[in-house]
Formats: C-alpha cells, structure tokens, sequence
C-alpha cells in the first residue's frame, strides 16, 4: 500500500540524518578548522567545518552555531579569534 511506503521512507530518512553525539567538537578538527581560517583556506574550513558538523554535541552546540554562521559569511579573522580565545595554546599543539 502506497501509505505504508511513504511511512517507511520516512522512517528510513529519520534513521539516516539521527547524528552521533559527543560531548564537545573534536580537537583536531577545531585545529584544522583554525588553521584554515587563519590561511584563508576555503576548501579546509569546509571540510574541517563538515566533519564538526556531522555530530550533535552536549556542549559548545552554541560554538557550533556561531561557526557556520560566521564561516557562511566569512568572518575567518572573527573565527581564528574566538577559537583561539576559547582553546587558547592547545591549538598549536602537533
């Protein structure tokens, strides 16, 4: 029956964009991310930007949003600023 395909498209859709959560973005992609920023690198803040994008967060969701805000309008010097501000030297680790 027609409704019992749509219904299980929408359940297929539903399980499909459910993201992964973790506590706060991961390190290294926030470094690429910030580094790429500070390059003016287009292609590194987006990939950087899509893996941090993939996973839903208990923490830093506000940090998250402010990004792609920010990286939509390419504020990359506001971004650098802010990163830097909130992971200070770790960022220049390895």
């Amino acid at each position: 029956m027609l409704v019992d395909e749509i219904e299980k498209m929408i359940d297929n859709i539903s399980r499909s964009t459910i993201k992964e959560k973790r506590k706060t973005p991961d390190l290294h992609e926030i470094k690429k991310l910030y580094h790429a920023c500070g390059n003016y690198d287009m292609d590194g803040v987006d990939l950087a930007f899509s893996e941090i994008e993939k996973m839903d967060y208990e923490e830093d969701t506000e940090l998250v949003e402010w990004l792609k805000e920010n990286i939509i309008r390419m504020n990359f010097a506001e971004i650098s600023l802010r990163l830097k501000e909130r992971y200070g030297d770790s960022l220049n680790d390895g």
